[in-house]
């Protein structure tokens, strides 16, 4: 199963945009979703993914494929194509405890303290790119494993555990 989350925020860079996928505004998200189609109200977008349960090259065939769709359309939808005309949603209705409702407070409470410590800026790198770790036989992934265990140990003193499964917010704090 995977969501579409509609998020009224309108993010202005890369970097908000970044943010808003990994943690942004929790009211929008399903964190235990393992696939988040993520739209903001500006028309930007991407994925949140967690690949324990798929090849991580699923997530991003998928962006990949969206990505050359968009692109050959001009970066709009310009095609009035036919519309389809489905029923309307019909919201659920939930019977909920008190212990239910406590729980559900908790947990949006929990959400917005992570994510209000959540900081993200994208910064590219320009010094060398993927032709020459491989001319270097130095696989692109195991260079970024190493560089942010590199930088765990500079900020930390000590060495960080890491793995592309692990990097939970429980393995550092």
């Amino acid at each position: 199963m995977f969501v579409v989350a509609l998020d009224e925020s309108r993010p202005r860079d890369f970097s908000e945009v970044c943010w808003g996928l990994m943690a942004g505004n929790p009211d929008y998200k399903w964190a235990d979703k393992s696939l988040s189609v993520i739209v903001f109200d500006n028309g930007r977008g991407g994925i949140n993914s967690d690949h324990s349960p798929m090849d991580a090259m699923v997530t991003v065939a998928l962006s990949f494929f969206s990505d050359l769709g968009i692109a050959d359309m001009g970066g709009s939808w310009s095609q009035p194509g036919k519309v389809e005309h489905y029923q309307k949603p019909v919201q659920l209705k939930w019977n909920l405890d008190d212990q239910i409702h406590k729980a559900l407070e908790q947990a949006r409470v929990t959400s917005h303290q992570y994510t209000s410590n959540f900081i993200v800026k994208r910064k590219a790198f320009e010094g060398f790119g993927k032709n020459a770790l491989t001319k270097a036989k130095v696989n692109p992934d195991t260079f970024v494993q190493m560089c942010i265990q590199l930088t765990y140990q500079r900020l930390h003193k000590t060495p960080g555990k890491w793995s592309s499964l692990s990097g939970s917010l429980d393995d550092y704090n």
